[in-house]
Formats: structure tokens, sequence, C-alpha cells
């Protein structure tokens, strides 16, 4: 059978395209891992989506997308090879970016919130990289001989 003569595939894709800002505060320890968390503000500029295997335009007005996102981030970033990282990244969106109907095979239909939800791995090389080293003498004043 091909989708003409079956309507209802099952088959679901979305992809949602912004242009974010985050905003995170970063923790390194001694061993080269550095732990990150914070929030980010994401404005989406374009959107598709495609149920049973056909473009769904006429959800995208009934339906519409909220334009702006707040999310929670949690980070790591580690060394893989000398200047070589890899970055791990999870966010997940503080409230509903839109609330949508959906209709089964059997016609059955539900209401249901939708959220972003990201995982993301980036490989970063680092150029000019240097390395801080922090060398401190103290010495209490009552210590030191006249």
């Amino acid at each position: 059978m091909d989708d003409t003569t079956q309507p209802f595939t099952g088959e679901y894709d979305l992809r949602l395209n912004y242009v974010e800002i985050p905003v995170l505060v970063h923790f390194s320890d001694k061993g080269g891992i550095t732990f990150g968390a914070g929030f980010s503000y994401s404005r989406l500029v374009g959107s598709k989506e495609i149920e049973h295997g056909k473009d769904t335009i006429s959800y995208a007005n009934e339906f519409p997308f909220k334009d702006d996102d707040f999310s929670v981030i949690a980070d790591i970033r580690f060394r893989v090879w000398k200047r070589l990282q890899g970055n791990l990244r999870y966010s997940y969106s503080l409230g509903s970016i839109r609330e949508r109907t959906f209709t089964n095979i059997l016609g059955n239909s539900w209401t249901r919130e939708q959220f972003n939800n990201t995982i993301t791995f980036r490989v970063i090389y680092v150029f000019n990289e240097k390395t801080l080293i922090l060398l401190c003498s103290i010495q209490p004043s009552f210590l030191s001989k006249a």
C-alpha cells in the first residue's frame, strides 16, 4: 500500500529551527572536566511538521507553535586528546511550545502538550589554549623576621 490509499501511516516528524541565547555558569575541575548549568531563551525562526507522510501546514495555523521558548540546560565538557574536547548538552523547555490534538490509525484522538527536549554533542578544538598556573605565596606578617 502507498500513502494515497492509507491515510494514517503513523509517521510523525517535527523539525523546529530556533535562534538561541544560552546563559550558563561553568565549573572546571583539575582533571579537565567542566560542568555547566543555566537557562536559555530561544526564538522560533522556522518549522516543518510531517504527519502520516504529508506536510501539516493546516495544523501549524490551527495549533501554532509559541514563538518564544525558555529552557533549562545541563552541560559537560571533557578533554579527548590534547586540544580536542567533547561537549554533551541537554536542554528541556520550562513550558510547552504548543498544545496539539493527534489522531491514530484507529481514529482515536487525544490532546497533549509538546515540549522541546534536546541532546547535543559537539566536538571542540581549542586554538591557542593557555594553561593557567597560579603560584601563590602567602606569609603572615607575624612569621616574617625583620
